[in-house]
């Protein structure tokens, strides 16, 4: 059974790199983690989290409502929502 807390040795073994490495990017926080009692510890679910694309992330996509305020006369913006509505 995976746990849902990641040790950074086993942060290396997944991400197959080597442990030093994973100390180094989790110090500079490149890698999401915290240190308890002297110990890093990583969420597993963070991780993955942190080395998706943002462009791949649903919550980070703009939606026509983000980028064009309502109410407005531009015919850019309008077009843009006829399309969207298709």
């Amino acid at each position: 059974m995976e746990s849902d807390i990641m040790t950074p040795e086993e942060v290396a073994d997944y991400l197959r790199l080597n442990r030093e490495t994973v100390y180094r990017n989790l110090r500079r926080g490149r890698l999401p983690g915290i240190k308890v009692g002297g110990q890093w510890i990583v969420s597993r679910a963070l991780l993955q989290k942190a080395l998706t694309p943002p462009h791949l992330l649903k919550e980070s996509l703009p939606t026509n409502s983000d980028l064009a305020p309502t109410g407005t006369s531009d015919p850019l913006c309008k077009s843009s929502d006829r399309l969207s509505k298709k």
